[in-house]
């Protein structure tokens, strides 16, 4: 494609417009100032043009490239030499040794002790109510010497909304679209927190039992959320060179110290003018205004394509379309179906009326860390997305549900969106 149209000749038509001049004196000066002057400026009109042409196919191909894949393992069946999954949190790998005498001086601060974290395998609106109810639980400690009581309840675990807010921040800073993470996991995951004990300060802790009396077939322990992002720190491979604007200085990092089949982000970018990938060559080159070589800390997006070698079954974040322009019904249809989420829930029509005979779905915001500085949704229109269900009884519906309208209020900011399903 050309700056200028595909049927224009820049010499031909320069030539014909010259033999116009009569006098042959002024048609000679206007030869050589159009040699020295409007030829060069075509030329670097049209590989600037070029360049830009460039640049919008790799910012059309960024979607592609930066899907975020989530699931949840034991942490026994962790295998850390995958190379597609990663810890959301690495400590979530370490197992926590309890301190007699931090527990107790916790305690005695009026402050709950941090056990461990379960996995609750229920519906977001149940494991809701069981920490609101702040329901207590009996718990049995075992020391070196003995056996003591003790209290237990359930908190929300707090820290993944923090990485994920992170993340957001970086994908603005990088200018890269955000799309809604899937990650039902994180809101069943929950903190046992030690409320009463009575046990001495001078005695090891070996283990601590809590029993969840009915609860105890839905918990498990010991389970790891993960994803296909890794960070890793990678320092500038040559000595910055000067961009052509002679203000900004280009970083590359070289392929060797990356990998082929991944992403990446530079995490805290906001000196970072520009990033990208050479097609040709593989480097990663960042364009900033830091004339010194300098340590990176990127995040690494495994492509989905290499979630085939693993064994675990994880949930993406959907279709690799940009931010579309949604019309029709089946435009609606089309882009629900390119969010994986079909073996639980369908989209089948959306309205600005609410369909008659059709019971509400209580749902979530997946993107509530996102602060609404801007737009109140508390007065806004409804959007109704009536959905049909694959097995009604799924512990995980609620939260593809969820998924959905979050999605769908990112395309429609101006709506609530409700999603709705035949009583």
């Amino acid at each position: 494609m050309s700056f200028f149209d595909s049927k224009y000749d820049e010499k031909t038509y320069i030539q014909e417009q010259v033999l116009e001049i009569q006098d042959v004196h002024i048609r000679k000066e206007a030869q050589e100032i159009i040699s020295r002057v409007l030829q060069p400026f075509y030329e670097e009109l049209e590989t600037a043009y070029s360049s830009l042409e460039a640049r919008m196919a790799d910012v059309r191909g960024q979607a592609e490239e930066f899907q975020i894949i989530t699931a949840i393992q034991p942490r026994n069946k962790v295998d850390i030499t995958d190379g597609f999954w990663h810890p959301m949190r690495q400590q979530d790998m370490e197992k926590k040794t309890i301190s007699a005498e931090e527990l107790l001086e916790s305690l005695e601060q009026g402050k709950a002790y941090e056990l461990y974290q379960i996995f609750v395998e229920d519906t977001y609106d149940k494991i809701l109510e069981l920490v609101h109810t702040r329901q207590s639980f009996p718990a049995e400690i075992l020391t070196e010497y003995g056996q003591y009581n003790g209290k237990a309840v359930l908190e929300p675990s707090d820290g993944y909304e923090e990485i994920l807010l992170q993340l957001y921040e970086d994908f603005v800073q990088n200018g890269i679209e955000w799309k809604t993470v899937n990650a039902p996991y994180l809101h069943k995951l929950l903190k046992v927190m030690l409320i009463e004990a009575d046990c001495p300060v001078d005695e090891g802790i070996e283990n601590i039992k809590v029993d969840f009396g009915a609860y105890k077939e839905i918990i498990h322990y010991d389970y790891v959320p993960l994803w296909n992002i890794a960070m890793v720190r990678v320092k500038t491979s040559v000595y910055p060179r000067q961009s052509r604007d002679s203000i900004y200085f280009d970083h590359v990092i070289h392929n060797t110290k990356l990998r082929s089949d991944c992403s990446y982000l530079v995490h805290k970018a906001d000196t970072v003018w520009d990033t990208r990938r050479d097609m040709e060559t593989g480097d990663f080159i960042i364009t900033c205004q830091k004339r010194k070589p300098t340590e990176w800390t990127l995040w690494e997006f495994t492509s989905p394509d290499h979630a085939g070698c693993s064994k675990v079954e994880g949930m993406g974040n959907g279709n690799t379309i940009r931010r579309p322009h949604i019309r029709t019904q089946a435009e609606a249809i089309r882009f629900a179906a390119g969010l994986a989420i079909s073996e639980y829930v369908t989209l089948l029509q959306v309205t600005t009326e609410a369909p008659e005979n059709r019971k509400e779905i209580r749902t979530y915001c997946m993107d509530l860390f996102l602060p609404e500085e801007i737009r109140k949704k508390a007065d806004a229109p409804r959007l109704y997305l009536e959905c049909s269900v694959k097995n009604p009884g799924h512990y995980l519906n609620q939260d593809m549900f969820s998924f959905l309208a979050s999605r769908f209020e990112l395309i429609y900011p101006e709506y609530q969106c409700v999603v709705c399903v035949k009583n």
